[in-house]
């Protein structure tokens, strides 16, 4: 199943998503993601968790790609999309 963009709103008014996942979801499940949900612009190379520390939210990107990094035993670091 794939969905194109589809406007929901959330705490900060209405917005066009276009994240995969979100736009496959059920309107009500997606309204009610969006009423909790926090959005805002990531730059890229923005740390969205640092190093050590636990997971406290989901995100869904709108556009782009987000990738794990992580440290190696050799010092090297290892990406993954």
């Amino acid at each position: 199943m794939r969905a194109g963009p589809c406007e929901a709103t959330g705490r900060k008014g209405t917005v066009t998503i276009t994240n995969r996942i979100l736009t496959v979801l059920v309107p009500e499940a997606r309204t009610f993601l969006m009423q909790h949900a926090l959005t805002r612009p990531v730059s890229a190379g923005e740390v969205l968790y640092p190093e050590n520390t636990p997971f406290t939210h989901a995100i869904f990107p709108n556009r782009g790609i987000i990738s794990l990094m992580g440290e190696r035993a050799d010092g090297g670091y290892a990406e993954q999309a």
